[in-house]
């Protein structure tokens, strides 16, 4: 017969050791990434957490979903004006924003909340200046494509299927390619136009030597005098 002094320090030892077995498997579920997790349990941790938007930024690794994008603060107005920009220039992605503001809104708003800032430049981009921004939004749409079938090129089954893959990399950069270059020739431009003009308000304001000099002395002398010096009224001596 087990005595009670026994049989206490045995309920102690097992009690121990279901703490231990519970500690050890809540540290490896955690401790392991998506990468090291079977099929099922990957793609319930990225579900919803990735989509076409995340080809907008294609230096930016992996994130979980505990994971929180940077604050990025939108009234109403700009919000809306962001999904109509967002629906009329990259309808992969607010196809993917429909469905996740449907079926989870807090993801959601993260997805949102992410491409927000990018989303932002170039629909300001457009306004100021509308031939430049529609070469970038089709510079971002191409790219996105690219990185859509690279990604396809590393799931092929064979080499067949990699081979067209590439082709059809290849034939996208090379697209992406004369879009940088025709956005760029254009920027020089641009730049070419400013220094001309410059140039030319230069020339300018030399032709205008005495006459300018003229107005800064007048501007320089009918101003009142800057910091504590009190201005003097007309008549009175200094004191």
């Amino acid at each position: 017969m087990i005595s009670p002094r026994a049989a206490t320090h045995w309920s102690f030892k097992l009690r121990c050791m279901v703490i231990a077995i519970g500690l050890t498997s809540f540290s490896r579920g955690y401790a392991q990434g998506p990468e090291n997790r079977g099929p099922h349990e990957r793609d319930e941790m990225l579900r919803g957490d990735r989509g076409p938007g995340d080809e907008l930024f294609p230096d930016r690794p992996d994130m979980w979903l505990d994971r929180r994008p940077p604050p990025f603060e939108m009234t109403e107005v700009e919000r809306n004006q962001l999904r109509e920009f967002i629906r009329e220039h990259f309808p992969i992605i607010s196809e993917e924003l429909d469905r996740l503001r449907d079926r989870t809104p807090e993801l959601y708003e993260r997805r949102l909340r992410r491409i927000a800032p990018e989303m932002r430049r170039l629909f300001e981009l457009v306004r100021s200046d509308p031939q430049r921004g529609l070469l970038m939004i089709q510079e971002r749409k191409l790219d996105m494509q690219v990185r859509l079938i690279a990604r396809r090129y590393h799931m092929a089954r064979d080499d067949q299927e990699r081979a067209e893959l590439r082709f059809e990399v290849r034939k996208k950069a090379e697209q992406l390619f004369d879009l940088r270059r025709q956005r760029r020739e254009l920027e020089i431009q641009e730049l070419e136009t400013r220094i001309t003009d410059l140039r030319n308000r230069l020339k300018e304001t030399a032709l205008r030597r005495e006459q300018v000099i003229d107005e800064d002395v007048r501007e320089f002398l009918e101003q009142p005098p800057p910091g504590p010096f009190p201005r003097r009224e007309p008549g009175r001596p200094p004191e």
